[in-house]
């Protein structure tokens, strides 16, 4: 039903205008959580199914420098 509704009613302009929100998206002045918590509505809205591996590569590379140096 959700898949129907989907392609019924969300045009296909959505989904590209959601996966390059996710490639701009940055931590900048978000928290931790924030910037996690959007990554995640972004990759449900762009309807994009990564396993966990993926998701955190995206996570930790899109870190500010100075958390970044932190986590590595």
């Amino acid at each position: 039903m959700r898949r129907v509704m989907r392609k019924r009613y969300v045009p296909t302009s959505y989904n590209r205008t959601m996966q390059q929100k996710l490639q701009r998206l940055s931590q900048e002045s978000l928290t931790m959580e924030g910037y996690y918590n959007e990554m995640e509505i972004t990759l449900v809205r762009a309807n994009i199914e990564e396993n966990t591996e993926d998701t955190m590569t995206r996570f930790l590379s899109d870190q500010n420098p100075d958390i970044k140096d932190v986590v590595k």
